[in-house]
């Protein structure tokens, strides 16, 4: 099961019909976990942002780099997850398939269930431990893009091999907002 908000805008119109994928999110009728939620997202956006400023200047580039201009906002999506407990079927679990993430990058919560995998550059899959109170930082593919393959993004996969409990997960997706056009990075000069 999951549940798709982003941050909470007015709607822009139909065109160009990218714009109906921002507007305002239909929310539970509990307006304090809707605060909790926003206040989350933001906090977390703050954090990714910081993210793509430190890598931009390990690549050498403008910290700035890989943020909107003034007047756009990234366009977010966060995901509130719950992965169910699975019967085994014929010595496999059902999950998400292998995929990489469209995204500058993804920051992800994730409870101490387990499950999620990534497949490392030769070729393996190895389980990414859940550590209570971080967060997951891994690269998609507009990353990838921009940096000509500097960065790859990141192989991953999720298993929920509890058969007695869920998992749950709280990815965000920091992308650039949907007016941006993305150009790769010239010679480590943006």
């Amino acid at each position: 099961e999951q549940l798709h908000l982003g941050a909470e805008r007015p709607a822009l119109g139909d065109e160009p019909t990218f714009l109906r994928l921002e507007g305002p999110n239909l929310w539970p009728p509990d307006p304090a976990w809707r605060d909790r939620i926003l206040r989350y997202l933001s906090e977390v956006v703050e954090a990714g942002k910081e993210v793509l400023a430190k890598l931009c200047t390990g690549l050498g580039i403008k910290p700035t780099s890989f943020a909107d201009k003034p007047g756009l906002d990234p366009y977010l999506v966060m995901k509130l997850i719950c992965y169910h407990p699975q019967p085994e079927i014929d010595g496999c679990r059902p999950g998400v398939a292998a995929h990489v993430d469209f995204s500058w990058i993804t920051l992800t919560l994730q409870d101490n269930t387990g499950g999620l995998e990534i497949r490392v550059p030769d070729g393996q899959w190895i389980a990414v431990e859940p550590e209570p109170g971080t967060l997951l930082v891994h690269v998609g593919e507009i990353l990838a893009f921009a940096t000509q393959g500097r960065f790859g993004a990141t192989p991953h996969r999720v298993i929920n091999r509890k058969s007695d409990r869920p998992r749950l997960s709280i990815p965000i997706f920091l992308n650039p907002s949907l007016q941006t056009i993305v150009t790769p990075i010239d010679n480590g000069s943006a």
